[in-house]
């Protein structure tokens, strides 16, 4: 699939959220689909409020990498 935004287009697309620890508590592979929820464990567990760290992976159709990482604060 590939996905275009302007002059940029997106072949592969993997987003990563981590703890503060550095666990992996979600990952989505779809850029339309994959949107976080606050939830941990696969959806069985809520977030607690917390800062974490994201990182986006993607691929353009130059064959380029791309990684972009960052900080989210969920709050309730």
């Amino acid at each position: 699939m590939i996905i275009s935004s302007g002059k940029h287009r997106i072949v592969d697309y993997d987003i990563y959220i981590f703890d503060r620890w550095g666990n992996m508590i979600y990952h989505g592979d779809n850029i339309y689909a994959s949107k976080w929820d606050g939830k941990a464990n696969h959806g069985s567990d809520v977030a607690q409020q917390d800062v974490y760290v994201w990182k986006v992976k993607l691929k353009d159709v130059f064959g380029k990498t791309h990684t972009y990482i960052g900080t989210v604060t969920l709050v309730r």
